[in-house]
């Protein structure tokens, strides 16, 4: 098995940057504390900022380029927080010191320039000890706008939903090769994996409520995950002038329910599919490749038929199997609207607010269940 998902869809970046981006750390390091009193501290700083060349020199691996990208992200987020009065939305432009580099990290890696889910849970963390392999106890969040217990715990829980999607991907990828050996107590193994998995990651999602308050989530950390409807502009880049809407970060841009989609052969339609489809390419570069392979995988019959469903209907004995897996799709996803429910819609008492990505909140969440559940055999 390919051991580039042993940490799911997880990536660790390097803890810090060359020296030569020592303001861009010691800004990022401060954040909390410059964000006060209306933010003039860190509107200060940003305005002494050299603009900094990114290159390969200076960024030497994936990694370096990793950590600029979330480090340049939360700077640029916390800058349209405060120059929008605590609207993103409001705010109309980045300055060139932020806006140069941002655009080149964001081309390198593939992303837009706009915040997305990468940034705050993928590539934001540390080992609490290093000596230690990477375990659910074993994170340390990287960065942060407030410096708040809800803050860490709401990218923590993200991590380990990640993290406990490690052995499903692996799953997803065994069942191809079973499937062609016409293995079938294999194929009921990894849908069994896969399960578990989906079960996990739902039991996961509940400890949201631990020590995330609700509250403390709308009102002060939603909006640095915020897109801009309105657009920004880029000083110092290619049409500086031009107006660049974007989506915000949003859990949507993980890869983990998209690969099991794909998996159970589930096809979203309409509205729901164009705009996770637009999320997509708000994932890491490998991994929108990895979904469109295992796609490509299982997709090869001659009618285009996910070659899973095909296959445990020529095999009534995995049928059990394959429909317990699509019942944990479901409750992940009904989990996923109580979630949403609480800590958007009830805070805002707008049951049309939308999501960080943008999404319509009611449609964009009921829609999926409804269409999963058609997919039981």
């Amino acid at each position: 098995m390919d051991s580039r998902w042993d940490l799911g869809f997880l990536s660790k970046a390097v803890e810090r940057l060359p020296s030569s981006f020592d303001r861009w750390e010691s800004i990022v390091d401060d954040l909390p504390i410059l964000l006060k009193d209306s933010g003039k501290q860190l509107r200060d700083k940003v305005d002494c900022l050299p603009l900094i060349t990114v290159d390969e020199s200076s960024l030497p691996t994936k990694q370096h380029w990793q950590r600029a990208y979330c480090v340049i992200t939360f700077i640029s987020q916390a800058y349209k927080f405060i120059e929008g009065q605590g609207d993103a939305a409001l705010c109309t432009s980045l300055p060139r010191q932020l806006a140069v580099p941002l655009v080149a990290i964001s081309s390198h890696l593939g992303l837009s320039p706009s915040p997305c889910y990468a940034a705050f849970v993928l590539w934001n963390w540390h080992l609490k000890n290093p000596n230690e392999p990477l375990s659910k106890d074993n994170f340390k969040v990287a960065l942060s706008f407030t410096g708040k217990e809800d803050e860490d715990w709401f990218y923590l829980i993200h991590m380990r939903i990640e993290l406990a999607a490690a052995p499903g991907i692996k799953a997803v990828v065994d069942c191809i090769e079973a499937i062609k050996k016409d293995d079938q107590q294999e194929v009921m193994r990894c849908l069994k994996i896969v399960t578990d998995c989906i079960s996990s990651i739902t039991d996961i999602m509940k400890e949201m409520y631990q020590e995330c308050n609700p509250s403390v989530f709308y009102n002060m950390l939603r909006v640095f995950f915020s897109g801009s409807k309105e657009g920004i502009q880029y000083v110092g880049t290619e049409d500086p002038d031009t107006l660049r809407t974007y989506p915000g970060a949003s859990g949507v841009q993980s890869s983990i329910i998209p690969l099991f989609d794909i998996f159970l052969g589930i096809e979203l339609e309409g509205g729901t599919k164009s705009f996770l489809d637009g999320m997509r390419i708000r994932m890491p570069l490998e991994h929108r490749q990895f979904l469109t392979d295992m796609k490509n995988e299982y997709k090869k019959d001659e009618f285009s038929h996910s070659i899973l469903r095909t296959y445990v209907q020529l095999h009534p004995c995995n049928k059990d199997a394959y429909n317990s897996c699509v019942t944990a799709l479901v409750a992940f996803r009904q989990e996923h609207i109580d979630l949403v429910t609480n800590y958007i819609s009830k805070p805002s008492n707008d049951t049309a607010t939308e999501g960080t990505g943008g999404s319509a909140l009611k449609i964009f969440l009921t829609k999926p269940i409804e269409k999963t559940e058609k997919f039981k055999l």
